[in-house]
């Protein structure tokens, strides 16, 4: 982080950015997979399932370069502490504490779809439908609490950790370690909620 500090570049966090998209792909593309619906309309059904989520993920995808750009603004302003850094070393620490994001996922995503349900949705019984629905969304706020909260959280720790390292080389060590890592803890946290409750 040293580095990536005294000798921004972004060319990394493309890298970091792009590897993140293609898990979250394959995470797509894994999900579809274990949904099966039969009956009438089935094909339609499947169509508005899958534009849904395609649609969701491509939403995400072009939030996440505006998310970083926002909060590689905030931590040039917050762990400035009169240093004078630069936003382009703001924001490379920024990115490239993303590294933590992308390798949890590595091992979160299989994780993921292996326990997450397989649903099969028969489109001729819609209040069987409509139950079943209401079962699996259950299941995943279980999943939800056992395992996405505190990956995400432990995810958090990390990355809070990087960029607080990485801020206080930018500014020379004028921002210290804790209160660069209170900026990122922060700043995470506000993400985490809104991705979970929206």
């Amino acid at each position: 982080m040293e580095d990536i500090a005294l000798a921004p570049d972004y060319g990394g966090v493309i890298v970091i950015m792009i590897a993140q998209v293609v898990m979250g792909i394959v995470g797509v593309a894994y999900v579809l997979s274990k949904i099966s619906i039969t009956g009438p309309s089935s094909g339609l059904v499947y169509g508005i399932l899958s534009s849904a989520l395609v649609l969701v993920f491509a939403l995400s995808f072009i939030l996440f370069p505006v998310k970083w750009l926002v909060k590689s603004a905030l931590v040039w302003k917050l762990g400035d502490a009169g240093s004078g850094w630069t936003f382009k070393s703001a924001a490379s620490v920024t990115g490239y504490a993303y590294m933590a994001n992308l390798i949890l996922s590595l091992i979160s995503v299989p994780i993921l779809v292996y326990f997450s349900p397989a649903i099969s949705i028969d489109t001729s019984n819609l209040e069987a439908a409509r139950q079943l629905l209401a079962s699996y969304q259950s299941q995943l706020v279980a999943l939800k609490f056992t395992f996405t909260i505190p990956s995400l959280f432990l995810t958090l720790l990390w990355k809070s950790y990087l960029g607080a390292l990485g801020t206080n080389f930018g500014t020379k060590h004028m921002c210290k370690v804790s209160g660069a890592f209170l900026i990122f803890f922060l700043l995470g946290l506000i993400t985490i909620a809104l991705s979970l409750f929206t």
